[in-house]
């Protein structure tokens, strides 16, 4: 029989690495075959928590045998999902010590889209146990979905984490400034540096009021990453907790929402950010704003942060510009004109820009034009004249203006 050559194997089975099912049949080839299979098959293991009995029930136990009896499989599991039914669920089953090198710990409840579980209606003993893995210390990146009133300030006990990612999350009125009189860390004292902050429709001010307090146990002075969405009219506020971070600040992506005020009000909330004097992020490399669909006022914004937050000498490459289709003549050129005013912002002359349009669609009944650059310099004609400019519909990029 032709030996194949290690390496080739592995290589051809990375290239396999979503394909759950043809992994399990590779594995049972032989065993050059079977560990790297199982490498790949137990990377993420997905746990779907109900009362016994049931077969999910039934999976998870046996699961818990198999890495009890199997150190090499107990090693290869990184990213623990746990999924929660809104019924009351029993314990995990699985603990630490079976899943010594869990970095990635995901939890979400089972339902429907955009609906979220009050925390409290899960046993107090499964939330001790989910909190346990949470505080593991080679878990370094946490994701929670979908909670109603989830205690927020579970993180002042988490001092290892470098990503914190929120998914529709809700603290509970109570606690919603946050308690900064937790200890860092009761065992060590010692305080984390957090890395990465992924906040999806979760209020963002007061996890950030409470984690650039000296009492919490992550320090974000040193933040690389932020994800958040905020409306104009809380704009000052983003200014003030994001003060901590500003220099060190490389990839930012905010969902800007226009708040429905007379344009008087709107021009006032830009003054009050002029007026702050900001931090200038020296190196942000990578700017994402997504505009909702009315951008009168966040344009207006983003031309006096261009202008205020970044230095003439900086490190920004890409700046990405997120909007909604419209067929309205007077939206396109507002966007061409406030953009080509603000792009004319000398920190910016060097970066690359990229128009991407959410939700365009060629329709043949309503005679949608193709979005193709004849388009652009239809709408845009400004902006078609700037070099560096990319225009994408997602996912694809239809043109390059180089």
């Amino acid at each position: 029989m032709l030996e194949v050559p290690q390496d080739i194997i592995d290589t051809i089975l990375d290239e396999l690495d979503q394909d759950k099912s043809t992994l399990s049949a590779c594995s049972l080839v032989s065993k050059s075959f079977g560990l790297p299979c199982q490498k790949h098959l137990y990377k993420k293991i997905q746990i779907i928590l109900f009362q016994p009995p049931n077969k999910e029930h039934d999976r998870i136990e046996q699961l818990r045998d198999i890495l009890k009896v199997n150190p090499f499989i107990t090693a290869q599991v990184k990213h623990l999902v746990l999924r929660l039914p809104e019924a009351r669920a029993g314990r995990l089953l699985l603990t630490l010590e079976m899943l010594p090198r869990v970095s990635i710990l995901t939890v979400h409840p089972i339902h429907n889209f955009m609906l979220t579980s009050p925390w409290d209606s899960f046993s107090q003993e499964l939330r001790r146990d989910i909190l346990g893995f949470m505080r593991s210390p080679q878990v370094i990146d946490l994701s929670i979905h979908f909670f109603h009133e989830f205690p927020t300030n579970l993180l002042a006990t988490c001092p290892q984490l470098k990503s914190i990612s929120f998914y529709y999350i809700s603290s509970p009125k109570a606690m919603h400034a946050l308690d900064v009189t937790l200890p860092a860390d009761e065992m060590t004292g010692r305080r984390g540096q957090l890395d990465c902050l992924r906040l999806y429709a979760t209020d963002p001010i007061p996890i950030l009021q409470y984690l650039s307090t000296p009492m919490a146990s992550l320090d974000v002075s040193h933040l690389r990453k932020l994800t958040a969405k905020w409306y104009l009219n809380e704009i000052a506020q983003f200014q003030a907790v994001s003060e901590p971070f500003a220099k060190c600040l490389e990839t930012l992506s905010l969902s800007i929402l226009d708040p429905f005020i007379p344009w008087d009000a709107g021009n006032i909330f830009v003054v009050e950010h002029m007026a702050q004097k900001p931090t200038q992020m020296t190196h942000l490399r990578s700017l994402e704003l997504k505009f909702g669909f009315h951008t009168g006022y966040s344009l207006k914004w983003l031309h006096e942060f261009l202008r205020t937050s970044l230095p003439a000498m900086n490190a920004l490459t890409t700046i990405s510009l997120e909007f909604y289709w419209s067929g309205a003549a007077r939206n396109w050129e507002e966007i061409d004109q406030s953009l080509w005013e603000a792009l004319q912002t000398p920190s910016v002359a060097r970066s690359h820009i990229d128009l991407k349009w959410k939700n365009w669609r060629q329709e043949p009944m309503l005679e949608t034009p193709p979005l193709d650059l004849q388009l652009m310099k239809k709408h845009l004609p400004r902006l078609v004249t700037r070099t560096g400019v990319s225009v994408t519909v997602k996912p694809r990029i239809l043109f390059i203006i180089s």
